[in-house]
């Protein structure tokens, strides 16, 4: 289980540099249980490592219910989601420092009122735009 950790955090970081997104900083303790949240959410959500990993590096046409469920496992396990909804604040103090306030503000505004069919959905689409805006939070 510690390598899928391993590689699934590896791959995460890797997407982001190869894509120039900016990736949140994270220190070893923050990697660690990233990496455990991570592994939790694609055993739960029966998703594939290969699946995550694509989708980290921006591939987002073959999602399924699966991967976008693990989106949203991931968002509320990391408290970025509540039931559904973006928390701002937790937004802004893990991705504010990183990013810097006038760009998160600009992000936020394209992206925090994203709102899908389901939790799964909303967790996917808000993943999706903050790609697309080169501020990843996975």
């Amino acid at each position: 289980m510690k390598s899928l950790e391993v590689l699934v955090v590896v791959a995460l970081f890797a997407g982001q540099l190869v894509h120039g997104h900016i990736p949140v900083k994270l220190n070893p303790e923050q990697m660690a249980k990233t990496a455990v949240i991570a592994s939790e959410c694609i055993t739960q959500e029966k998703t594939s490592k290969e699946a995550v990993v694509a989708f980290s590096q921006g591939d987002f046409s073959k999602a399924d219910k699966n991967l976008k469920c693990y989106s949203n496992c991931f968002l509320t396990k990391t408290g970025f989601l509540v039931d559904g909804v973006l928390q701002m604040d937790v937004v802004k103090s893990k991705m504010g420092p990183h990013l810097g306030e006038d760009k998160l503000k600009v992000i936020m505004e394209k992206c925090a009122h994203l709102k899908g069919s389901d939790n799964c959905e909303t967790a996917f689409m808000l993943f999706e735009c903050y790609h697309k805006e080169h501020a990843d939070i996975m």
